[in-house]
């Protein structure tokens, strides 16, 4: 179990590109290349949110893999709000746009941070 957990760990820092590429030295990616890179981390994030989410609810009884409520609830906001942000980035970038990243990669690293906190058990 852990071994997805360090995939997605990896591909999360390496979707970090998002924000540093456009502000180191090296010329910015293309639009639809930093859209890429959000999805894919969307992906990455999008996947063990998911896990967790179907996870039975924990009722005290059900042993120690079930999901919080109000953990569940949490990563399914923060899912919710990165999938609209990188679907309207995608949008912008077909339609021959420069997307603005800053909304997708608040809402990245809010869903990255609400999986970061999921138990590990």
């Amino acid at each position: 179990m852990n071994r997805p957990i360090l995939t997605a760990a990896l591909l999360l820092s390496l979707a970090g590109c998002i924000t540093s590429c456009a502000t180191s030295t090296t010329p910015a990616p293309s639009p639809l290349v930093t859209v890429v890179a959000a999805e894919y981390s969307l992906g990455a994030a999008g996947g063990i949110a998911n896990a967790y989410v179907h996870l039975p609810l924990c009722t005290g009884a059900n042993g120690p893999v079930c999901a919080d409520p109000a953990i569940k609830a949490q990563v399914k906001q923060a899912y919710d709000a990165a999938y609209a942000a990188v679907t309207q980035a995608q949008a912008t970038a077909d339609a021959g746009g420069s997307p603005d990243m800053t909304a997708a990669s608040a809402a990245l690293s809010a869903l990255q941070s609400a999986v970061a906190t999921l138990p590990q058990k």
